[in-house]
């Protein structure tokens, strides 16, 4: 099942002492979760060694990836930092006191978020100890909250596949990755505390990670709808569990930029963050409970985001408008407006395009194409020509700031209009449950640091399932040549898709690539 190599072999974590279970911690220290901190942390850390992998190196996200040299309660690793802080997330809505919703709160005031009530803070708590009725239950959702990013470390991806990560060339999702590592039988035993679980509890973690539906990637709409069949197959407390560690992964996604300032870092579980999450589960619940349809729960939420932003659902340009809204996390009246206004400043082509592949269905019609890291690219290129706007502008005002952020919107509007075009011509209009993914992370990435103004790109590999694309300089890429018979085939966008189509594309295996995004969504 894997290859053999003569990488070094990655030994499980063992402890010099007893290690006892969390699932006895629980049951037993009845104050867990009013420890400080700090203790929380390493009574967690001694039951559950395994995630001390996570101080390695691994995969960051675009958003994250320029942060470094942090110090979050003597964590320093992004992937370790947004572990415990989702776990410390947990703890202290299980603690639920007024003084821990305080603290809870005091960086989406430090950053201009909207504070999460107390009455939604409250609601956390209530909806956890009515779902998560055992000891057992606790245990095994509080391994999956600290431990489900564990596929990102680079020596356990070495170990699954048996050679440098530099030589791998048919890379599957770090999920994947994690569920092919747990399943079997000599390697689960990297994972001690996973093998703490119950047999009952160890399945449904495997299952909910195995249903290539990475349900935070649902909330910001980035993907079809044919990409919710995975939860179908889910029991309703297999997607319980799903859900709510899904939830208290997300709460610590952006440790990595509140750690310095706030111990907490919990920004982005803010209330706008809480409803469109509450929303997302009480319309999969109905799903099971009421036997909705994947379309009904897409778009129902669909219509929930439209509503928020002041945008209707009447037609395909107010539909793929909605999605836009879950991609760049709009939430207000005014954000919609900015959007509807950079919308109407794009050219009619490039409209119709983004109209056209946002109402994708996936199943029903054609083939529907995921864009890796959109999420990441409108987020960070907003923030660049904000960024743009203050070195010459030191107190920029509002007007100043919308302008900004309104043409980082057309910038990445463009440009997904520009990669959507580009892919489709490349895999037709033929039906396929599975979507192709076209692969934005070096852009998404480059967009923290270059001018979004000067950036073009290219198609660096292709594969049946997937394509990537990468940033590259103007300059560079009018050396690229193009050929009279490749101009004949640009769409409507000039020289930027003549030059995609006629870049060198190292053609790798069908098998090569993942056909989900569980290894290349945003806030992962």
């Amino acid at each position: 099942m894997f290859a053999k190599s003569e990488v070094k072999e990655v030994k499980s974590i063992k402890d010099t002492v007893s290690r006892i279970k969390l699932v006895d911690v629980i049951r037993e220290q009845k104050n867990l979760f009013q420890l400080p901190h700090q203790e929380f942390i390493k009574i967690i850390q001694s039951c559950i060694p395994e995630v001390n992998f996570l101080n390695e190196s691994a995969e960051v996200s675009a958003e994250v990836s320029k942060v470094q040299n942090l110090n979050f309660y003597g964590l320093k690793e992004p992937e370790a930092i947004r572990a415990f802080a989702g776990l410390l997330c947990f703890r202290d809505v299980m603690s639920g006191t007024k003084e821990d919703y305080e603290y809870f709160i005091e960086c989406h005031k430090a950053f201009n978020k909207p504070p999460l009530s107390f009455e939604s803070f409250s609601a956390m708590k209530t909806y956890i100890v009515n779902t998560f009725k055992t000891p057992e239950d606790i245990a095994a959702l509080m391994w999956s909250i600290l431990c489900n990013d564990l596929g990102k470390v680079i020596s356990l991806q070495e170990k699954y596949y048996g050679c440098k990560i530099e030589n791998v060339k048919q890379k599957i999702g770090h999920d994947a990755i994690l569920v092919k590592l747990m399943s079997d039988i000599e390697k689960s035993n990297l994972f001690p505390g996973f093998k703490d679980l119950t047999a009952e509890h160890q399945n449904i973690i495997i299952h909910g990670y195995a249903s290539d539906c990475d349900i935070s990637q649902f909330e910001q709409l980035e993907l079809p709808v044919s990409a919710l069949a995975g939860l179908k197959s889910l029991s309703a407390k297999e997607l319980d569990f799903y859900v709510a560690h899904t939830f208290y992964d997300v709460a610590g996604a952006a440790a990595t930029f509140t750690a310095s300032k706030n111990k907490n870092g919990y920004m982005t579980m803010h209330q706008e963050t809480f409803d469109f999450f509450e929303n997302v589960r009480v319309n999969l619940n109905r799903m099971k409970e009421e036997k909705l349809s994947i379309d009904d729960v897409y778009a129902n939420y669909l219509k929930y985001r439209g509503e928020r932003i002041g945008v209707g659902y009447a037609d395909r340009e107010n539909i793929a408008l909605c999605r836009i809204a879950g991609l760049t996390r709009f939430a207000k009246p005014e954000q919609g407006e900015l959007l509807k206004a950079a919308w109407g400043e794009l050219k009619s082509s490039e409209r119709a395009i983004l109209t056209d592949e946002l109402n994708v269905h996936g199943v029903t019609d054609k083939r529907a194409i995921f864009v890796g890291y959109g999420v990441a690219m409108f987020i960070n290129t907003m923030g660049k020509m904000v960024g743009l706007l203050k070195e010459t502008v030191p107190a920029p005002s509002p007007e100043q700031i919308k302008t900004a952020n309104k043409e980082g919107l057309k910038i990445v509007l463009s440009m997904l209009a520009q990669v959507y075009d580009v892919t489709r011509k490349k895999i037709g209009d033929k039906p396929n449950p599975d979507f192709f993914v076209a692969e934005c992370y070096e852009i998404a990435n480059a967009l923290n640091k270059q001018n979004p103004r000067n950036m073009d790109w290219r198609i660096t590999l292709e594969s049946d399932r997937r394509i990537d694309f990468a940033p590259v300089s103007k300059p560079e890429l009018q050396l690229v040549p193009v050929s009279p018979k490749t101009t004949e085939k640009t769409s409507a966008f000039g020289s930027l898709s003549s030059a995609l189509l006629a870049a060198p594309k190292p053609l790798l295996p069908k098998e090569v690539m993942p056909t989900t995004a569980q290894s290349i969504g945003c806030r992962q």
